[in-house]
């Protein structure tokens, strides 16, 4: 399946409805723009930025 370009994610509700399939990049020190980090359905994240433990900090996503 193809996957979309990685959007930029500076917190807020989330951003895709509850079943949309994504892939999440955290912030953290294995930062790689072209690994995701995680791969899930949208709802399956606590949408986390800035005021969040770096590990748990999402930083940006793309829909799979």
């Amino acid at each position: 399946m193809a996957t979309g370009e990685w959007i930029e994610w500076k917190g807020g509700a989330r951003p895709q409805d509850f079943d949309v399939p994504v892939e999440i990049q955290f912030r953290g020190p294995k930062y790689d723009s072209d690994r995701p980090a995680s791969e899930g359905l949208a709802g399956d994240y606590y949408w986390c930025h800035l005021d969040c433990a770096p590990n748990d900090d999402i930083i940006a996503y793309r829909i799979r």
